[in-house]
């Protein structure tokens, strides 16, 4: 009897066994819903780096009554932060946080600049500035309170498209876990196996327990192997024939899929994300346009309204964030564009030599704007002319309309 328990499935050994591949399964499919998670914070997390990496790339300007001019300001933002983080560091860590957490608090301390780990602002002030308390930075908790005008505080105002996308993205998640899951079943490798009639013997439970729990899940498994067939047994394989069966691109269509709908959340092109080098000038124009250009303009108006007061940037000083850095830019290929920006007076040589990445020339007249007289003014040609005995238009004008008299 208690061989037939054994291999019918009755008694305690039975539900032992069944316990532990009930637990499997449980744990492929938490391996699953782990696996399509995974795909959906991936595309999250790819958006907000290529945001960080554009920031990054970015060049902090300063300047003072409409000059441009490099102080510790200027030190700060493109090179140092504060003792710890490099620039790249710092602003990194900065998008991460505005995107994931929706705001960020930088705190200046020091003459150094320290992004705020958590903290807890009273903002049901209106006609008063908010405050912010329990900032925490790294180990270390600011016992003063800081009003509104003491920090800078970024708010990204984005938490009903997170909220909107994660409910898009669950649907996904859901999908690329029926995806995995049906692959898995039907990639895998079924037999069965027919117990005829056998001769008993003491030995015999013990060889088709073993047999059935240890050789044949090694067979199954390896790549070559061999499997004793008793007398009596017969092995089968069945479920071979498949219809509709999900492949690896089928997969793969579904992560591109999350990808493209957090592209879209982001508003940045999907070319940018999934490395299709198709278009890309364009895609970046598009980058820069629909999704760089307000992150700026948010980090740029911050830093402007409470770093500087009202009459200083009214007279020209301010921080201004330039992006001409995030495009890749070839020498040879702007050999053009190089020569008609310099032609005509838009921009000066140290100007030029900074947006190629190359170090400016300490001489005044590579500051000095240059224009053609193909870019004069009307006065400017005709004063020309007079001066060196040519006609001007209304001199031609009027010698025309005195041979028409005679």
């Amino acid at each position: 009897m208690g061989f037939l328990k054994k291999i019918f499935g009755f008694g305690k050994d039975f539900a032992d066994e069944k316990d532990m591949w009930i637990k499997s399964a449980t744990i492929t499919t938490e391996q699953e819903q782990l696996a399509s998670l995974t795909a959906r914070q991936l595309a999250f997390e790819i958006c907000v780096q290529r945001i960080a990496k554009a920031i990054s790339k970015c060049e902090f300007r300063t300047y003072e009554k409409k000059k441009e001019k490099k102080n510790s300001f200027y030190y700060l933002l493109n090179v140092k932060p504060n003792y710890n983080q490099s620039s790249t560091e710092f602003w990194n860590e900065f998008i991460h946080k505005l995107y994931y957490d929706d705001e960020v608090l930088v705190v200046q301390r020091a003459d150094k600049l320290f992004i705020a780990d958590s903290f807890t602002v009273d903002d049901k002030i209106v006609f008063g500035e908010h405050v912010f308390k329990d900032i925490h930075i790294g180990d270390i908790t600011l016992n003063s309170d800081y009003k509104q005008s003491r920090v800078m505080h970024f708010k990204l105002g984005n938490e009903k498209i997170k909220e909107y996308l994660d409910g898009t993205l669950a649907l996904q998640t859901s999908l690329i876990q029926t995806a995995l899951s049906s692959y898995k079943r039907a990639n895998g490798f079924k037999m069965k196996v027919h117990i005829g009639r056998m001769q008993a013997n003491k030995n015999l439970e013990d060889k088709i327990n073993d047999l059935l729990n240890n050789q044949v899940k090694t067979f199954m498994k390896a790549d070559n192997a061999l499997l004793p067939e008793y007398e009596g047994l017969t092995f089968e394989e069945f479920g071979t024939e498949k219809k509709n069966v999900v492949t690896t691109r089928d997969i793969k269509a579904l992560l591109d899929d999350t990808l493209e709908l957090t592209c879209k959340a982001f508003l940045i092109p999907v070319n940018i994300c999934n490395g299709d080098v198709a278009d890309t000038s364009k895609a970046v124009d598009d980058f820069l346009t629909f999704c760089l250009d307000s992150i700026v303009k948010l980090i740029q108006d911050e830093i402007n309204g409470k770093h500087y007061t009202e009459d200083e940037y009214l007279k020209g000083t301010y921080m201004k964030i330039n992006t001409q850095a995030i495009k890749h830019i070839d020498a040879l290929d702007m050999a053009n564009s190089v020569d008609k920006l310099i032609s005509s007076g838009v921009y000066s040589i140290n100007n030029i030599l900074r947006i190629l990445g190359e170090e400016e020339i300490d001489e005044e007249w590579a500051n000095e704007h240059y224009i053609t007289k193909n870019y004069s003014g009307i006065d400017s040609t005709d004063q020309s002319l007079s001066e060196k005995g040519g006609k001007t238009n209304a001199e031609d004008e009027g010698n025309a309309n005195a041979n028409a008299n005679q």
